[in-house]
């Protein structure tokens, strides 16, 4: 007896299971990086963030585009590629979701260098504590003091960035997605 599942519908199935359920998803892991007890519990809801962002686009393709004339015989690829093109701050969350999930990545990172927490002692720092936004920094109570970790994007660019910055713009880019502004392109941007 043979019980084939053939998509994530067959076995995540019910009502509000669909693609607005992952940017909801999303959008809850994004609150809970930011309420993370300590630094493991906050690297925790960063992955766990990227690859729900990964899979946001993975369920945009299937459930809308790929039922559309125009993605006929397109692959996710197709839509990755126009991802990257029309939203930095999505793509790079694609992309460092794809490192997290994949071991020994053959095609490394193109836009992300590093995600990290920057760690800070605010009685050592005052002034870079008082210059950042309470609601992009965690505060962790240690022994001296406490510290403060800031999610953080090193981009290949140097276009560096606060990690909930990123989250937040590519959570309000994918909520204003449109199907018909999407179009299937290769790696170099190209209409394919």
């Amino acid at each position: 007896m043979s019980n084939k599942l053939t998509t994530a519908q067959d076995v995540f199935n019910g009502p509000g299971f669909d693609g607005p359920h992952m940017l909801e998803k999303a959008e809850r892991e994004l609150d809970r990086l930011l309420q993370a007890a300590n630094p493991l519990i906050a690297y925790d809801h960063m992955f766990n963030f990227v690859v729900t962002m990964a899979a946001v686009a993975d369920w945009t393709f299937h459930l809308q585009l790929k039922p559309l004339p125009l993605w006929a015989g397109k692959q996710e690829q197709h839509f990755t590629n126009w991802v990257r093109h029309a939203n930095d701050d999505a793509f790079v969350l694609i992309d460092l979701s794809n490192e997290y999930k994949h071991a020994d990545r053959k095609k490394p990172s193109s836009l992300a260098q590093k995600m990290w927490m920057k760690i800070i002692w605010p009685k050592d720092n005052p002034q870079i504590s008082n210059q950042i936004d309470n609601t992009k920094m965690l505060w962790f109570p240690t022994t001296g003091g406490g510290l403060a970790a800031i999610p953080w994007i090193d981009r290949h660019s140097g276009d560096n960035d606060f990690f909930v910055d990123i989250g937040r713009r590519a959570i309000a880019w994918w909520k204003s997605f449109t199907p018909a502004n999407a179009a299937p392109m290769d790696a170099a941007g190209n209409t394919a």
